[in-house]
């Protein structure tokens, strides 16, 4: 898979929780982190290493589930569509 398909499977969950997808993009990719989604975030996705930017943005992720209440319950889950996108972006 090429570098926008890797960076074009964590966007996603996007639809589901706006916000913190786009702080998680911007971290990734070293965009200002100001929670909206336009074209200064958008080039820095792309201009961001698919690699680092897959792992960083799943790392977020994760830490981000983690504190969640739900989180005993749909663990499992959530985890292994993680995985599923770390392996996306390994390819």
């Amino acid at each position: 898979m090429g570098g926008d398909g890797t960076r074009c499977a964590q966007l996603r969950i996007f639809r589901r929780n706006e916000r913190p997808v786009v702080l998680w993009m911007q971290k990734a990719s070293g965009a200002q982190e100001d929670g909206k989604f336009g074209p200064d975030t958008l080039a820095a996705v792309k201009n961001a290493d698919p690699m680092r930017f897959v792992l960083r943005f799943v790392a977020y992720r994760l830490r981000y589930l983690r504190n969640l209440h739900t989180w005993p319950t749909f663990s499992r889950g959530w985890t292994e569509r993680m995985a599923t996108n770390l392996l996306l972006g390994a390819a």
